[in-house]
């Protein structure tokens, strides 16, 4: 027998073992238990979230001889019928490449053949947007009255596509993207049953790396293993070309301390050692994001005006010939709150020039080689060095700005420096 993939091996088989859509389990097994098994289901939601395996475990479950709690008891011959994929009562349909009138007219011939072994005939057609029109108005009057021993249930990740007239003839699950722990947490127990040895940071970055998606990071999980019993955080960060923790903490770090140079050297090494300028820049997007919640006022601030910066650049980068210029001066304009040219950026920049300020209150004044002066004009003294220093930060912060000798109006001075019908400002 050839190799299966992880997420085949380990696709859950009870209710209990889908990961992250209790809210939707949770309603199936009460259908379950208590027989109210309706006609017609749309999962509906992003790819790899569990809609084929849990129609596939509805399937199972609402034909198994003995059902636990709702769920399937996995023991009798139904069960090991539907885990060896032989159950003549499950029926799977490829929408994708079933979707012509043909294909539906022919569906709704054998709906009418009651169940060889189960109680019901369960029909499940994934992704069901791809029906053609003809197909949908084929598929209609057989899902408006069905004959009670059939089951429909469509998967779909384009629920927009499915027709208004579809939706109304079915009850509608919405499934959800699976959170990072819950990722965590399957993640390792495929690798403890699969006996492989694991780093928590391996698994880390291979549940961030899923987006959401439970199929994605086990197909990651499974490339980064290639046949080993090993699973390291080198290993996953070379293989998908990412960062590990570590590193994306270090370039978060450079671009809040406004550090074009770190910036640039940490980037620089990145790169270098394979990392891919799509997953640093989502990485760095990931990093940067977390630390808003614990984040004060004027650091959230930054936090967010580097955010903008960076998910902006992302189409940009996905479709560019040079993502590595791209995501190097997405990084630097992250990183350097002074290359903005948008008002509402100006709060920043000034929230910036103050806390330099106000180090600069804190900071204890050089003293001179001189003779030590009296009390009296070495306090006056150092108020003056202050005064100057802040003076020239000042200077520094607005050297390339024209300035206002007429009006101290806010408004007026931005219409000088970028014209009249460039400036909007709100309260």
């Amino acid at each position: 027998m050839g190799y299966k993939a992880l997420y085949r091996v380990y696709r859950p088989r009870t209710f209990d073992e889908v990961a992250g859509q209790e809210h939707i389990t949770d309603v199936l097994k009460m259908q379950i238990k208590k027989n109210l098994i309706s006609h017609a289901y749309i999962f509906a939601g992003p790819r790899g979230t569990g809609k084929t395996s849990t129609a596939r475990i509805f399937a199972n479950a609402v034909n198994c001889l003995d059902p636990q709690n709702g769920n399937p008891c996995l023991k009798c011959d139904i069960c090991l019928s539907a885990a060896a994929d032989n159950m003549i009562d499950i029926v799977e349909m490829d929408a994708a490449s079933n979707n012509g009138v043909d294909d539906i007219r022919d569906l709704r011939e054998k709906v009418s053949m009651l169940p060889v072994i189960g109680r019901y005939r369960v029909y499940i057609l994934d992704e069901a947007h791809m029906l053609s029109p003809g197909a949908v108005n084929a598929l209609l009057k057989t899902l408006e009255e069905p004959p009670p021993h059939v089951v429909f249930i469509l998967a779909t990740t384009e629920l927009r596509k499915i027709p208004r007239t579809i939706l109304s003839r079915c009850q509608l699950f919405d499934f959800k993207r699976i959170s990072v722990p819950e990722i965590e947490k399957r993640l390792m127990e495929v690798a403890e049953k699969a006996k492989v040895s694991y780093e928590k940071e391996a698994i880390a970055m291979l549940a961030r790396a899923g987006e959401g998606a439970m199929r994605d990071a086990l197909s990651m999980m499974d490339m980064c293993m290639a046949g080993g019993k090993k699973l390291t955080a080198a290993i996953v960060a070379r293989t998908l070309g990412t960062a590990d923790t570590e590193g994306m903490k270090t370039l978060g770090d450079a671009v809040l301390k406004n550090d074009a140079k770190e910036t640039l050297l940490v980037l620089s090494a990145m790169l270098a050692e394979g990392g891919e300028p799509g997953n640093i820049l989502r990485d760095t997007i990931t990093e940067l994001s977390g630390r808003l919640s614990a984040a004060g006022e004027e650091i959230a601030r930054e936090i967010l005006r580097a955010l903008e910066v960076l998910i902006y650049s992302q189409s940009t980068l996905k479709y560019s010939n040079t993502p590595d210029i791209v995501l190097e001066t997405a990084l630097l304009r992250a990183a350097l709150p002074e290359t903005a040219t948008d008002f509402k950026d100006l709060g920043v920049r000034l929230s910036s020039i103050e806390r330099r300020l106000d180090a600069l209150e804190e900071a204890p004044v050089p003293a001179k080689e001189r003779p030590a002066p009296k009390k009296e004009d070495r306090q006056q003294t150092a108020k003056d060095e202050q005064a100057h220093r802040k003076a020239e930060v000042l200077k520094e912060a607005v050297k390339d700005e024209p300035a206002d000798d007429e009006s101290d109006d806010l408004e007026q001075q931005m219409i000088k420096m970028f014209g009249k019908d460039k400036v909007v400002i709100k309260d």
